[in-house]
Protein backbone atom coordinates (compact mmCIF):
# COMPACT_ATOMS: atom_id res chain seq x y z
CA UNK A 1 0.00 0.00 0.00
CA UNK A 2 1.50 3.66 -0.67
CA UNK A 3 -0.23 6.64 0.57
CA UNK A 4 -2.00 9.59 -1.15
CA UNK A 5 -1.33 13.31 -0.47
CA UNK A 6 -3.63 16.48 -1.72
CA UNK A 7 -2.31 19.14 -2.67
CA UNK A 8 -4.99 21.78 -2.13
CA UNK A 9 -5.64 25.70 -1.65
CA UNK A 10 -9.86 25.23 -0.82
CA UNK A 11 -10.46 24.30 -4.64
CA UNK A 12 -13.28 25.85 -5.69
CA UNK A 13 -15.92 24.16 -8.17
CA UNK A 14 -13.86 24.32 -11.68
CA UNK A 15 -10.58 24.60 -10.05
CA UNK A 16 -8.09 22.45 -10.18
CA UNK A 17 -7.29 19.57 -7.12
CA UNK A 18 -4.03 18.51 -7.38
CA UNK A 19 -2.87 14.72 -5.81
CA UNK A 20 0.56 13.53 -5.01
CA UNK A 21 1.29 9.89 -3.91
CA UNK A 22 4.20 8.09 -2.89
CA UNK A 23 5.76 5.39 -5.41
CA UNK A 24 4.06 2.15 -5.51
CA UNK A 25 6.84 -1.02 -4.36
CA UNK A 26 5.45 -2.81 -7.24
CA UNK A 27 8.57 -3.60 -9.31
CA UNK A 28 6.35 -4.16 -13.02
CA UNK A 29 4.40 -1.00 -12.81
CA UNK A 30 2.67 0.41 -15.71
CA UNK A 31 0.58 2.85 -14.33
CA UNK A 32 -1.22 4.65 -11.73
CA UNK A 33 -4.77 4.70 -11.65
CA UNK A 34 -6.98 7.82 -9.79
CA UNK A 35 -10.32 7.43 -8.88
CA UNK A 36 -12.77 10.12 -7.82
CA UNK A 37 -15.99 10.37 -6.70
CA UNK A 38 -18.73 12.21 -5.30
CA UNK A 39 -19.95 9.16 -3.01
CA UNK A 40 -17.72 7.56 -0.79
CA UNK A 41 -14.80 5.47 -1.68
CA UNK A 42 -13.82 2.10 -0.35
CA UNK A 43 -11.52 -0.17 -0.96
CA UNK A 44 -14.45 -2.38 -2.29
CA UNK A 45 -16.08 -0.11 -4.26
CA UNK A 46 -13.98 1.97 -6.79
CA UNK A 47 -15.93 0.17 -9.29
CA UNK A 48 -18.40 2.65 -8.40
CA UNK A 49 -15.99 5.86 -8.92
CA UNK A 50 -17.12 8.89 -10.98
CA UNK A 51 -13.93 9.89 -12.76
CA UNK A 52 -11.30 7.44 -13.31
CA UNK A 53 -8.13 9.14 -14.98
CA UNK A 54 -5.29 7.19 -16.10
CA UNK A 55 -1.91 8.93 -14.85
CA UNK A 56 0.77 6.56 -16.56
CA UNK A 57 4.23 6.47 -14.22
CA UNK A 58 3.52 10.24 -12.62
CA UNK A 59 3.37 10.27 -9.23
CA UNK A 60 0.81 13.39 -9.21
CA UNK A 61 -2.45 14.02 -10.94
CA UNK A 62 -4.45 16.86 -11.36
CA UNK A 63 -8.53 16.69 -11.58
CA UNK A 64 -10.90 19.47 -12.37
CA UNK A 65 -14.31 18.61 -10.02
CA UNK A 66 -17.17 19.57 -12.08
CA UNK A 67 -19.24 19.95 -9.02
CA UNK A 68 -19.16 21.13 -5.69
CA UNK A 69 -19.08 19.45 -2.74
CA UNK A 70 -17.51 16.29 -0.87
CA UNK A 71 -14.79 14.42 -3.21
CA UNK A 72 -13.14 11.15 -2.43
CA UNK A 73 -10.08 10.33 -4.13
CA UNK A 74 -7.98 6.99 -4.11
CA UNK A 75 -5.01 6.06 -6.49
CA UNK A 76 -4.06 2.17 -7.13
CA UNK A 77 -1.03 0.89 -9.41
CA UNK A 78 -1.39 -1.54 -12.18
CA UNK A 79 1.43 -3.67 -13.31
CA UNK A 80 2.26 -5.61 -16.60
CA UNK A 81 -0.38 -8.38 -15.97
CA UNK A 82 -2.76 -6.32 -15.67
CA UNK A 83 -3.33 -6.70 -11.72
CA UNK A 84 -4.46 -3.43 -10.50
CA UNK A 85 -2.92 -3.08 -6.57
CA UNK A 86 -5.26 -2.37 -3.44
CA UNK A 87 -5.88 1.31 -3.06
CA UNK A 88 -4.39 3.73 -1.45
CA UNK A 89 -5.65 5.54 1.64
CA UNK A 90 -8.76 7.30 0.58
CA UNK A 91 -7.68 11.50 0.55
CA UNK A 92 -11.86 13.37 1.36
CA UNK A 93 -11.83 16.79 -0.18
CA UNK A 94 -14.26 19.55 0.15
CA UNK A 95 -14.92 21.30 -2.50
CA UNK A 96 -17.17 24.66 -2.27
CA UNK A 97 -19.19 26.31 -4.98
CA UNK A 98 -17.31 29.28 -6.46
CA UNK A 99 -18.46 32.67 -5.71
CA UNK A 100 -21.41 33.78 -7.71
CA UNK A 101 -19.48 37.45 -8.38
CA UNK A 102 -16.20 35.86 -8.66
CA UNK A 103 -14.46 37.36 -12.21
CA UNK A 104 -11.21 36.33 -13.92
CA UNK A 105 -9.13 39.07 -15.21
CA UNK A 106 -6.41 38.95 -17.15
CA UNK A 107 -4.05 41.88 -18.23
CA UNK A 108 -1.07 41.23 -20.27
CA UNK A 109 1.37 44.01 -20.68
CA UNK A 110 4.95 43.72 -22.76
CA UNK A 111 7.15 46.70 -23.03
CA UNK A 112 11.17 46.82 -24.57
CA UNK A 113 13.56 48.64 -22.42
CA UNK A 114 14.71 52.18 -23.53
CA UNK A 115 16.24 54.92 -22.08
CA UNK A 116 12.87 55.96 -21.12
CA UNK A 117 10.70 54.50 -18.44
CA UNK A 118 6.84 53.24 -18.84
CA UNK A 119 4.47 53.99 -16.29
CA UNK A 120 0.93 51.82 -16.65
CA UNK A 121 -1.67 52.72 -14.72
CA UNK A 122 -4.82 50.61 -14.78
CA UNK A 123 -8.19 50.74 -13.16
CA UNK A 124 -11.18 48.57 -12.84
CA UNK A 125 -14.96 48.90 -12.00
CA UNK A 126 -16.71 46.09 -11.96
CA UNK A 127 -20.91 46.46 -11.75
Amino acid sequence: MFGLAGTLALPAQGQNVALAWNPSPTTNLVTYKLYASTNALIATNLGAATTNVACGTNLTCTVTPAIAGDWWFAVTAVDTNGIESLPSNILPVEVPAAPGNLRTVIVQYSYTLTNFVDAVYLKFRFP
